[in-house]
């Protein structure tokens, strides 16, 4: 699963390469981020026209119908079947950038993963309309596949990450959906925090 991630601020200069439109307010630091949180995005802007690419800012968690709580990973697996994620998979597919995302092995230790190259990832997400009373802001959920060979000695899960010059194709093709879905995903680096410590020491 996916349960908290962080933004470096320089992760911003970045997605102004990628979008057309720029929405979402860059913070004056990097920060975690956590379920129910606010953070940036990438989707289709169809206000623009077709195939246009905005930042924005959504809520991380998909409201669950009984209100209970929130959804915030969907199982590549079985997202067209569950009734919670389906339409979303159809029409609002989105990235979430991330400069890297955190899992926490079975001793309570936390292990932060990032790209082999040390660029930002890139994680597949749908997203849903606000209604009612839920808040002004769309919400996301990020989705979740078996883990590979980097991560699985720390989680059996990870996120659906898409390479960055495929964003637009996971955005706006639906014809390419399910072949992303179903994807290898790239070798990561894991790093404990202690290993972290001793580096910047």
């Amino acid at each position: 699963m996916c349960c908290r991630y962080h933004l470096e601020d320089s992760l911003y200069d970045e997605i102004r390469e990628l979008v057309d439109f720029e929405y979402v307010e860059r913070p004056s630091q990097g920060r975690d981020v956590y379920p129910s949180e606010t953070a940036v995005i990438i989707s289709e802007d169809c206000s623009m026209g077709p195939g246009n690419l905005a930042s924005n800012s959504f809520a991380w968690g998909l409201q669950k119908s009984d209100k209970s709580g929130l959804l915030i990973n969907a199982r590549a697996e079985t997202i067209r079947e569950k009734p919670s994620f389906s339409k979303s998979i159809e029409t609002r597919r989105c990235i979430v950038p991330v400069s890297w995302f955190y899992e926490w092995d079975p001793s309570k230790q936390k292990v932060s993963f990032y790209s082999a190259d040390g660029n930002a990832l890139y994680l597949a997400a749908i997203y849903d309309e606000p209604t009612g009373t839920e808040g002004k802001y769309k919400r996301f959920c990020i989705i979740t596949t078996d883990a590979n060979e980097s991560v699985k000695p720390i989680h059996d899960r990870m996120p659906l990450i898409i390479p960055r010059q495929d964003i637009r194709d996971w955005i706006c093709n639906d014809d390419r959906t399910d072949e992303f879905l179903h994807s290898p995903m790239p070798e990561l680096n894991p790093v404990r925090d202690f290993e972290q410590l001793s580096i910047e020491l």
